[in-house]
């Protein structure tokens, strides 16, 4: 049933809500009274809900990623997660459906013509910097303590703020530990032969992992070898018109990353984004795009695979 939205008054389909039993939009109903925890697939707390395939808990964004539909979007023309727009019958993308679709007005707050969306506990229609700024947004943060607009919420409902939840104080600290190179208390990425911790910085940091490319002469990365195993590094192999290609899925000439059954190129971006290359990493457990396996065959993910 299509109507307005009682809680951010946006024209809808709308539902009654079980809970309130006010007519609420999908993400209204998803935002106020779904639940809160950590997604199963990338470990985030968020708002998540049971699927009816694997029967896990993830969240939104987790579920779009590996079971939404990929195509070339009508409106801007890149490759993305599309959705046939019910008006139009095009496929388009959530960014471009926002800018095109979206409720536009002049905000009641700064009077600028914006995409508006309607605070629930105001009423007034306002623009999201505006929202954000309405002290009647704000909360008392559960681990600064300082009054913010509320970023997050931990699995017990408390409010996190922006900075902490960027700097991410929020998070499990059991894997923090002191870098042996930089002194400072940091997720550990790996592990050197001492078995002492490192963290990510200080492992790309490492001296041994260098060598002087053979066409910038500079210290760097290997991104892959010549024919008489001369070392390439990343910008070189960019900038090289020799190793580009048309890509199969966007249509792009970029580097080739990876090619298909068929001999096709794929580009590293259509490859990172393609769900049926994520798999369980062998090392860290996260749900990410395979870089490489091991003797066994188990796959290891990019961030794993540099200390491999």
């Amino acid at each position: 049933m299509k109507g307005t939205c009682e809680v951010c008054g946006n024209v809808r389909i709308v539902e009654k809500s079980r809970k309130s039993g006010k007519l609420t939009c999908k993400p209204c109903n998803r935002k106020h009274h779904s639940k809160r925890g950590r997604c199963s697939l990338c470990g985030k707390v968020r708002t998540v809900e049971k699927r009816k395939k694997s029967g896990k808990f993830t969240c939104l964004s987790c579920h779009r990623k590996h079971n939404s539909k990929r195509g070339r979007c009508s409106l801007c023309g890149k490759t993305r997660i599309v959705q046939r727009n019910s008006k139009t019958g095009k496929l388009t993308c959530l960014r471009c459906y926002r800018k095109h679709h979206s409720k536009r007005g002049k905000c009641s707050l700064c009077g600028k013509v914006r995409i508006l969306q309607r605070n629930s506990k105001t009423g007034k229609l306002t623009c999201q910097s505006c929202y954000r700024k309405d002290p009647s947004n704000h909360e008392k943060c559960a681990k600064c303590g300082k009054t913010k607009w509320v970023n997050s919420r931990t699995p017990e409902g408390k409010a996190i703020c922006y900075n902490c939840y960027k700097q991410g104080r929020y998070r499990d600290k059991s894997n923090h530990e002191r870098c042996c190179r930089c002194r400072q208390i940091k997720p550990v990425h790996c592990r050197n032969k001492a078995g002492k911790p490192v963290c990510r910085n200080c492992n790309r940091r490492d001296p041994s992992k260098l060598e002087k490319c053979s066409l910038c002469g500079r210290l760097r990365v290997v991104a892959m070898r010549g024919k008489s195993g001369e070392p390439i590094c990343h910008n070189c192999y960019r900038k090289d018109p020799s190793k580009h290609e048309e890509c199969s899925v966007c249509g792009d000439v970029r580097p080739v990353a990876m090619r298909l059954k068929d001999g096709k190129a794929m580009c590293a971006n259509c490859y990172r984004q393609d769900p049926t290359k994520d798999e369980e990493c062998s090392v860290c457990g996260n749900v990410r795009w395979v870089a490489m396996r091991d003797k066994a065959g188990r796959a290891i993910c990019i961030r794993c695979s540099e200390e491999v």
